[in-house]
């Protein structure tokens, strides 16, 4: 069977910077100020990830960037880069 990844989308300060960690999925930002995140994934069978995202509707100029970990393809860390303006 096909499982579906573990993705640890907690934030915590130790994996965002340039925003305050308000709560599990909520952050505060400062216009101007760049803020990013990272969060890992893994496949449990081993199978190559594949990331989509809405990220462009949801966070206008902000960037995903996708890395292997370990060389493997069912390991990658996704961060999230984005610099809010004073219109968002």
């Amino acid at each position: 069977s096909n499982a579906p990844p573990t993705v640890n989308d907690t934030l915590t300060n130790s994996n965002v910077s340039g925003a305050t960690v308000i709560g599990k999925g909520s952050l505060g930002v400062c216009p101007g100020t760049t803020m990013s995140f990272s969060i890992p994934a893994k496949d449990k069978d081993g199978q190559a990830l594949s990331v989509t995202s809405n990220l462009a509707t949801a966070l206008p100029g902000g960037t995903i960037t996708l890395n292997q970990l370990n060389n493997r393809p069912d390991s990658i860390l996704i961060t999230v880069t984005w610099t809010p303006t004073g219109n968002d």
